[in-house]
Order: C-alpha cells, then structure tokens, then sequence
C-alpha cells in the first residue's frame, strides 16, 4: 500500500512498493537512478559532461519534518494536473490521489494518513 498522494498510473506504481519496501531510502534511489540515467547515457553519447541543464538533474528529495510542511507536499502533488490544466478540477485526474478521497477510485489502494486531513482540503488544492 502507498501513503500520501498517488500521481502515477497504477501500471508504475505496482512496481514501486516492492522497491520501497527495501529501504526508507529505496525510492529515493530509485528515482535518483530513474532520472539521472538518461542524463548519463546523454553526456556519454555526445562527450558533454559538465555542461548544459542535464548535468543538474531533475529528481530532489527533502525530508518533511513537519505535519505543515506534509499537508503543503500534499497540495503540490495533487495540484500538478490541474495546475497543468490537464483537468478542469484537481479531484477530475483519475490517477490522484485526491480523486480517491474525492469519492472516485484512483486505482491504487492507498493507505490512511496518520493526521486528519483538514476540513475544505479539495477546494483549498483547486485555488490557486
């Protein structure tokens, strides 16, 4: 099960608990591989190491130490496919998790979050 918000297809994100479930830092990881290989493979192909917006990288990773700073990761995460305008509603992109706690069904089994979520959390995702 995931925790959290979910904004990946259920076909990437079966693969993911098993590699979470290594080490708290497996995802981390794996993303860091995921993102960072084709940059490599690029620099390698076109002797361009060091130079460019690929040397940077995409994937960052932050520790949340706070149950604030939980809710405002949360409301990123969320907010993508609407903020992208792919939808017209944060709680309209069926692969989010906020479509699950919007009564649909994301598709991915997602599991409780420790706190209560705040009351109006989807209309407060949908402002801008």
């Amino acid at each position: 099960m995931l925790s959290g918000a979910a904004p990946f297809s259920p076909r990437a994100m079966s693969r993911s608990p098993r590699a979470m479930s290594r080490s708290p830092r497996a995802m981390s990881l794996l993303l860091h591989w995921v993102t960072m290989t084709p940059t490599a493979r690029y620099h390698a192909l076109y002797h361009t190491a060091g130079m460019g917006h690929l040397y940077q990288g995409r994937f960052k990773t932050f520790p949340i130490q706070s149950d604030e700073h939980f809710f405002v990761a949360c409301r990123y995460v969320d907010r993508n496919a609407f903020a992208a305008g792919l939808v017209t509603a944060a709680q309209d992109w069926r692969l989010g998790s906020l479509h699950n706690r919007a009564g649909g069904r994301c598709g991915v089994q997602l599991t409780a979050w420790l706190m209560p979520r705040s009351p109006g959390c989807i209309k407060r995702v949908n402002q801008p």
